[in-house]
């Protein structure tokens, strides 16, 4: 009987051993031939025993004993179109390809970082949604997971059990926040939880609470929160607050910013955003993409050009809602003084009214430019790459003296530019004087004064 029995644990020990399964924090992992919106997956390489470990350019190869140990767990979301799926990382990145061989990671979810899957028996297949021909495959050679036209080492996908301990929920879902926000933990019952809000994995090495947590946010924070029932404990989970900044706080290039606002220009190469404290340009070279009045959020790395501060093309730019611009403040009049002023330091874009007269010309290459002369100013004033409806506008007006109000864009080659916000004619309102002979109605000899007959 005790040989029997022996024989019995042997036997388990060996299914334990070859099945392709992951155990990890308490969290098993298993081959798997389906994909589903939710899953948390990881990717294989079974003939290389590696699996896929951190991103930066390429996948990193990280080898096993046994099983794969779960370096880089990715949670799977829709793709941007119909039929392809995301994967995101545990920092709220999703893995995409944009060029060449590489795999790398983006902050928004596109083409790029959208993905086909289908299955070919054990193996899966990964094809990039903007461009098929590139397949998320295993190199062996180099060794790394990436992006190959070419036929490379097949990979396999692995998929997390769920846990047998409900994980808590944390509330509200990911957002950004303006001054302070407040978020509540809540463990399930009959678990104790315990959470960190510095974007490391929690464990139960910390205090733990057996009812719901609120905790206040003033900064950009990642709070994760995982439940235990004994040594047994759920999924980890987590939700990222980003704290909004000031425009009117951004004061120089290079500065890494999140805002939100409103645009309230736009020209053929970019668009001014403002939030109530100021106003930011962001300079793409091409369209823009988006119009008057849209909310959106800028994040990035500020850059500067001609004595204004932009953001550059690459900016993340998401959709967003209640913005903090509500109207539009007084505008600042310059003459050739104030105008001056903008040709040192660096400035926002900051909102103006000029006055001159509208001269377009057109160069040799085809280029046309519409510039403001003002008066004593030896450079004109320029308005910075018109959209095809401003053009027209301004066409109705050339040579004509008008006011235009917009938002400062830089100085190039002595030329004050502005962003477009609006134009109009100087209508004058000084009356005509009918001076001719006989018209006179009275005079004052003592003065010399001529009262003449006006005409309006």
């Amino acid at each position: 009987m005790k040989k029997r029995f022996t024989r019995i644990l042997a036997a388990l020990a060996l299914l334990v051993f070859t099945m392709p399964s992951m155990v990890a924090w308490g969290q098993s992992y298993s081959r798997t031939t389906t994909i589903s919106v939710g899953d948390v997956v990881i990717l294989v390489c079974e003939s290389k025993t590696a699996e896929m470990g951190a991103v930066a350019s390429y996948g990193a190869s990280v080898a096993y004993n046994t099983n794969p140990a779960g370096k880089n767990p990715l949670t799977v979301e829709a793709g941007s179109s119909e039929g392809t799926y995301s994967f995101k990382t545990s920092d709220n990145k999703y893995l995409s390809w944009s060029t060449g061989n590489t795999l790398n990671l983006s902050e928004t979810k596109n083409a790029n970082s959208s993905w086909s899957v289908s299955f070919s028996g054990n193996n899966v297949l990964i094809n990039n949604a903007n461009d098929a021909t590139r397949k998320l495959r295993y190199n062996a050679s180099s060794p790394r997971f990436a992006c190959y036209t070419s036929e490379q080492t097949a990979i396999q996908l692995y998929k997390a059990i769920a846990a047998a301990v409900t994980a808590p929920t944390i509330t509200p879902d990911s957002q950004s926040f303006l001054n302070e926000l407040e978020v509540t933990i809540t463990p399930a019952e009959g678990t104790t939880m315990y959470y960190t809000t510095n974007g490391d994995d929690p464990t139960n090495s910390s205090t733990g609470y057996i009812t719901a947590q609120t905790i206040t946010l003033n900064a950009t924070a990642t709070v994760k929160a995982v439940s235990y029932n004994g040594n047994d404990h759920s999924a980890i989970v987590s939700e990222t607050y980003t704290k909004l900044g000031n425009i009117e706080d951004i004061t120089e290039s290079g500065q890494t910013c999140f805002v939100k606002g409103t645009v309230v220009a736009k020209s053929a190469r970019g668009f001014v955003l403002g939030d109530g404290t100021g106003y930011v340009y962001y300079y793409k070279g091409s369209d823009p993409g988006h119009n008057v009045e849209d909310v959106i959020t800028l994040y990035g790395t500020t850059s500067s050009y001609n004595h204004v501060i932009q953001f550059p093309d690459g900016t993340t730019i998401a959709d967003a809602t209640n913005s903090n611009y509500h109207n539009t403040p007084d505008v600042q009049v310059l003459d050739a003084d104030g105008i001056l002023a903008y040709n040192s330091g660096l400035h926002l874009s900051d909102y103006v009214q000029i006055q001159g007269t509208l001269r377009i010309t057109t160069n040799n290459n085809g280029n046309t430019y519409y510039n403001i002369e003002v008066a004593d100013l030896d450079n004109e004033a320029s308005i910075s790459y018109p959209t095809s409806d401003q053009a027209t506008v301004l066409a109705a007006l050339e040579n004509r003296v008008v006011i235009v109000k917009g938002y400062f864009a830089g100085v190039s080659s002595g030329h004050f530019n502005v962003v477009l916000e609006s134009v109009e004619e100087v209508v004058s309102t000084t009356p005509e004087i009918d001076a001719t002979a006989g018209s006179a109605l009275a005079y004052d000899a003592t003065t010399g004064n001529i009262t003449y007959e006006i005409a309006n």
